[in-house]
């Protein structure tokens, strides 16, 4: 039920991530290892190399706290041959595009959307998306506002360097979420909940960058 390769890391084999891969998408809640192995073959062991390959390939979405409990992501199709579903390839290409365009603004410090892009190698879209995101969670703050009609672009800061992993988007119960990685910390982005013209009463309690 379980080989080991080269380099001594488990290998799931099919009887036990299909079955898991079905209790996952079954399943109308985060599911733990235990919850899961109750109603799939295989170890603890396996069980959880199957979700971190998932969770890696951006198909499988892990909730903090104890235990540890995983869901796939919205919309996330039958299992392919090669564990990706178009949905996981999708997600796997937004989160490499996203972990250029932080790493890119750790660096950078302040920086404008055609910076980003070019610095990051990613496209209009995706620097707009991340930069709404971020800004709409306070990690990104608004520095100088652009004109359109003079060429000025808006300029930002990175007002949360809180480490090199990406933040990550969220969807639960029809709410969005920013999902800090480094500190497993959860903003609730979504409309409605945070005004973009609204100031903050106090400073974030970890600090920024400056």
């Amino acid at each position: 039920m379980m080989l080991m390769t080269s380099k001594g890391t488990p290998r799931v084999k099919a009887v036990v991530s299909q079955p898991l891969w079905a209790a996952l998408r079954s399943a109308t809640a985060p599911q733990s290892i235990a919850d899961l192995l109750a109603s799939c073959p295989g170890t603890y062991d396996t069980v959880h190399t199957a979700l971190k390959r998932w969770q890696d390939r951006g198909a499988v979405v892990r909730h903090t706290g104890k235990p540890l409990r995983f869901r796939l992501v919205d919309g996330a199709d039958s299992l392919p041959p090669d564990g990706r579903s178009e949905t996981a390839k999708t997600n796997m290409r937004e989160r490499s595009a996203r972990q250029r365009i932080w790493a890119a603004m750790r660096v950078l410090k302040t920086f404008d959307a055609p910076t980003l892009r070019m610095t990051a190698n990613a496209t209009e879209r995706a620097v707009a998306t991340y930069l709404n995101q971020l800004q709409r969670a306070r990690y990104v703050q608004m520095t100088e506002r652009g004109f359109r009609q003079t060429g000025r672009v808006s300029v930002y800061r990175l007002a949360r360097n809180t480490g090199p992993k990406c933040p990550t988007i969220s969807r639960t119960d029809g709410k969005t979420f920013l999902i800090d990685n480094n500190n497993g910390r959860r903003v609730d982005t979504s409309p409605g909940a945070v005004s973009l013209g609204r100031k903050r009463e106090a400073p974030f309690a970890d600090g920024g960058v400056g």
